[in-house]
């Protein structure tokens, strides 16, 4: 029941609108058209937050339902700095990748408060780590490049199932997390 071809469901963060358009514009424009074909539609960048990705089934999409009423965690702030890319298979494809430096505040907390909510025996035993894929089927590899950083507040945890022709994502359930605290130091200027 894990790890799915495809359609399968997951625990997931969708970029809103305006933080798609400002990752776009923070990309440099010679590696946005290099990819062409090969960049994954910005309407699916999302970050991943359950470890695993679910067969689909009525039964696999009401646990994670369940799952998804139990979650108690709160919102954070994701800060996208740099352009990664590393090997995705052998037939020479390529990911590409936008991911902040480090791991944010709150992030691990956050997987966590999910994978705790999930039932045994579909807990996930691997992390994830932060970041947006934005191809899986790039030509070649570069080295990192800094970017524009582009802050993303992830307020919501969103059930999702991937597939389709052209592939996408639906949305099943969404919860709101709790508000990020707010930083007395920027309050005071700081």
């Amino acid at each position: 029941m894990r790890k799915a071809q495809g359609p399968y469901v997951l625990f997931v963060a969708m970029l809103p609108p305006a933080v798609r358009a400002a990752l776009v514009a923070a990309i440099p424009q010679d590696e946005y058209e290099a990819l062409g074909m090969h960049l994954f539609p910005s309407w699916n960048w999302h970050q991943t937050l359950s470890g695993y990705r679910y067969a689909s089934s009525p039964e696999v999409i009401s646990m994670l339902r369940e799952a998804g009423s139990r979650i108690v965690a709160t919102a954070i702030t994701i800060i996208l700095r740099r352009l990664v890319s590393g090997r995705n298979d052998d037939r020479g494809n390529y990911h590409r990748r936008v991911e902040p430096l480090g791991v944010p505040n709150g992030f691990m907390q956050l997987f966590n408060a999910i994978n705790a909510a999930i039932d045994e025996p579909f807990r996930s035993k691997s992390l994830k780590t932060p970041h947006i894929t934005i191809s899986y089927r790039a030509p070649s590899a570069f080295a990192p490049r800094v970017i524009s950083p582009v802050a993303w507040n992830i307020e919501e945890l969103l059930l999702v199932e991937g597939g389709g022709d052209p592939y996408h994502y639906k949305v099943l359930d969404r919860w709101a997390l709790r508000p990020i605290a707010p930083n007395p130091q920027l309050e005071l200027g700081f």
